[in-house]
């Protein structure tokens, strides 16, 4: 049985899409449908958003009409909440880290309770949530968790989310994101003809946890640093192994191998990428909502080229100020600027050069040839 959908609007999954002469229907994995008329002025636009919601699984919000009819289908903004208080009986402010204004839950929506729950949860969590609004006064309509669950991890949800997990060593069974690595480690690539083997000179754990809490930077460190290196499991995941038997300090030997020329210029070519990449996130105006991501551009050992992988760079950035809310802005996208740099640092300036494999190809081994930097903007959302 189909089920009852209210009039206001939700966040939902778009299941399937099937449409029709007359417009499409819309299948959504919480159950229930939706259709869009063909008639509709804006029947592109949704249908475009519909698709989205299908292909990269995130919820859009919903708003029907009567029966299975959708009036509009609004995009969904994705956001860690940094302040979550009573602001008077009828209503609760609601502030997020990189979009602008106060946004308000009014407690005489349906939905209250459960909201507020989790609207609080994501507080204390520094975990990200999808949204939507009413554009005129920013009252918010439906709130749902962006996949939370990885301890210390706020990796925006869209395309693969990578999370590197520690073997060995002072750091075993820890598991980081790339932002969160970028924060502590430092990266030391060594380029070899075979291609490149990255280690990482890891903080003690409590240090690890200080810099997490902004409490001091890498450079600020004063304990031993930990060697680890890079390993790619048969399935396409990414590991860190504890190196302290000499691992690094053997690849960094000088060795009568030398790097080809293809090697290189790859390594050169990858570089160059970085530098652009760069420039392009410094020249955009960079929102919480805004979705970055680098698109793989691989080929197999039989120089069969592959769909390009996609990947989110989003960090997480959460700052708390007392008291100055702009500057605490200011500086959070100045913080959330850095991260992304230094995740494309990480990602594309210090790509390995050899046959590896990824999560979307698992067990194939596929060379990194070239990368496209790929930057959204949200669309400007109507009123439901």
């Amino acid at each position: 049985m189909t089920e009852t959908l209210t009039t206001l609007a939700r966040l939902l999954f778009v299941q399937e899409i099937q449409e029709d002469p007359s417009g499409a229907a819309l299948g959504f994995h919480e159950g229930g449908h939706g259709r869009l008329a063909l008639r509709d002025t804006n029947y592109a636009t949704h249908l475009r958003l519909a698709r989205r919601s299908q292909e990269r699984q995130h919820p859009v919000g919903v708003s029907f009409g009567e029966g299975q009819a959708i009036t509009a289908l609004i995009l969904a903004d994705n956001d860690v909440p940094t302040l979550v208080r009573e602001e008077d009986p009828d209503r609760v402010q609601v502030l997020f880290v990189g979009h602008d204004g106060v946004f308000r839950l009014k407690r005489d929506h349906p939905a209250f309770d459960r909201l507020r729950t989790l609207l609080g949860e994501a507080l204390r969590q520094k975990a990200r949530v999808w949204f939507i609004a009413q554009k005129r006064d920013l009252a918010l309509l439906d709130v749902l968790p962006a996949r939370w669950g990885v301890a210390g991890s706020h990796t925006r949800d869209g395309g693969s989310t990578a999370t590197f997990r520690f073997v060995g060593g002072p750091l075993d069974g820890q598991s980081f994101d790339h932002t969160q690595v970028n924060k502590v480690a430092t990266v030391v690539p060594v380029l070899k003809d075979s291609g490149s083997r990255q280690f990482l000179l890891m903080p003690p754990r409590d240090e690890c946890e200080r810099i997490f809490r902004g409490e001091l930077t890498k450079d600020q460190v004063q304990g031993a640093l930990h060697p680890y290196e890079r390993v790619f499991m048969a399935n396409g995941a990414v590991e860190y192994r504890d190196a302290s038997n000499g691992s690094l300090e053997g690849a960094l030997q000088p060795r009568d191998q030398t790097v080809s020329e293809e090697v290189r210029a790859r390594k050169q070519a990858f570089g160059e990428l970085a530098d652009r990449f760069i420039e392009r996130l410094r020249s955009t105006k960079l929102t919480g909502a805004t979705e970055v991501a680098l698109l793989y551009q691989c080929f197999d050992q039989q120089g069969n080229a592959f769909p390009p992988i996609r990947t989110s760079i989003i960090p997480g950035t959460t700052v708390r100020f007392s008291g100055d809310q702009p500057g605490a802005t200011v500086f959070a996208a100045a913080m959330h600027l850095d991260s992304l740099i230094g995740n494309i640092n990480s990602l594309v300036r210090n790509a390995p050069t050899g046959y590896v494999s990824f999560p979307e190809c698992p067990g194939i081994a596929v060379q990194i040839r070239g990368f496209e930097l790929e930057i959204e903007q949200p669309a400007e959302q109507g009123n439901p």
